[in-house]
């Protein structure tokens, strides 16, 4: 499934005769032997700008970076179920407006959902240890509930959510310089209320 690195939108007509929908399959063919597709290779997907929605198997473990990046149109996607790892840039530039990881992710990485602007809302799996550095910038969460598996947010990670009100999280983990910081047009906004839990023993 080797694709285009990240760059400028474009049309993929297979994707147009499919309605915008892509479905990947399970398994794949080499030699009439049959593999399982354990992961989505970097920038395979990237720039489609006609892709609508995507359905990934669950024999994938990992995205690998820019995988559908800037696929701007892209407002659905079937995470597999044991999908551990999302890996840089992976969504940036899609136009999801809601989330739900399964509960195996324990890594996104940086930039994976960077400029996503219409992400209002997302549900972080229960075991997710490390949040990578801009994670989630310039998207428009409105509330957070960090898991108290997390260890990690990297710097600016949900940086520039205008409208982040709340976020609830562990007390002992590390956070990243302006990691919840807001800012528009260079000016200072209002920063998110943030409620700290006891970490569970």
């Amino acid at each position: 499934m080797a694709g285009e690195a990240a760059g400028a939108s474009r049309s993929s007509p297979l994707i147009g005769r499919m309605g915008g929908v892509l479905n990947i399959p399970e398994y794949t063919y080499c030699g009439g032997a049959r593999k399982a597709i354990a992961e989505i290779k970097e920038g395979a997907f990237s720039g489609i700008g006609n892709l609508l929605s995507v359905s990934l198997p669950d024999s994938i473990e990992e995205i690998g970076n820019y995988a559908f990046s800037r696929c701007c149109s892209l407002s659905s996607v079937r995470l597999p179920s044991r999908l551990t790892c999302i890996n840089k840039g992976a969504f940036e530039y899609c136009a999801f407006d809601t989330l739900a990881f399964p509960e195996s992710v324990t890594r996104i990485r940086e930039a994976a959902f960077r400029s996503c602007r219409s992400l209002t809302s997302v549900k972080l799996p229960r075991y997710l240890e490390d949040i990578g550095v801009l994670a989630f910038v310039m998207c428009d969460l409105r509330d957070l509930y960090i898991p108290d598996s997390v260890k990690r947010i990297g710097e600016r990670a949900f940086f520039c959510n205008a409208n982040l009100a709340k976020v609830s999280m562990p007390k002992r983990m590390h956070v990243g310089k302006n990691a919840f910081n807001l800012r528009e047009e260079g000016l200072l906004a209002e920063k998110a209320k943030v409620f700290y839990r006891q970490n569970r023993s």
